[in-house]
């Protein structure tokens, strides 16, 4: 799990995760507001490894249905997205 506060280090979180050579990694992420210069939780994350071969199929219609009840402000969005395959 990680928090989604500063995108840079997001970002550099994720880029150092695909430097390790850890293979079949999904990243997770649901932001409920826009990036912002407050100090505030943004969203989160969370990266799986080797995670069920059903898990994305069953978050790209849980994770829409969650983002319509929680998102706080738009442009708000969430993803799945492979850091690392086989």
């Amino acid at each position: 799990w990680y928090p989604i506060k500063d995108r840079r280090a997001v970002t550099a979180f994720r880029g150092a995760l695909k430097e390790t050579g850890i293979p079949k990694l999904l990243d997770i992420a649901f932001e409920i507001r826009p990036a912002s210069d407050e100090a505030s939780l943004d969203g989160s994350g969370l990266v799986v490894v080797n995670p069920p071969y059903t898990l994305e199929g069953e978050l790209k219609v849980l994770l829409p249905a969650l983002h319509k009840v929680l998102a706080v402000r738009q442009p708000s969005r969430w993803s799945s997205d492979w850091l690392a395959g086989e």
